[in-house]
């Protein structure tokens, strides 16, 4: 997958997915491995209900790969606020 496509992908119903998303994409996309991207790619299929609830700290992903990038995410948003 593409980072343009990647990126549009990024669009959620929530704004506040949208800029966690995002920013993070585009900031190491290209510099993800193939199993990076594909968990990328996992995570951009769940519904934004369990997105927010994982960004928020209020439940964790069963996938300890899904739940590394949501750490990587939320600690490279911190970081830029």
């Amino acid at each position: 997958m593409t980072l343009g496509r990647t990126l549009c992908r990024c669009r959620r119903g929530a704004r506040e997915l949208d800029a966690l998303l995002h920013s993070h994409v585009k900031a190491y996309y290209e510099g993800f491995s193939v199993a990076q991207r594909g968990t990328l790619d996992q995570l951009l299929a769940c519904p934004d209900p369990d997105l927010l609830d994982w960004f928020l700290n209020r439940t964790q992903p069963e996938s300890p790969s899904l739940a590394v990038l949501v750490n990587d995410i939320s600690q490279f948003n911190r970081r830029e606020s």
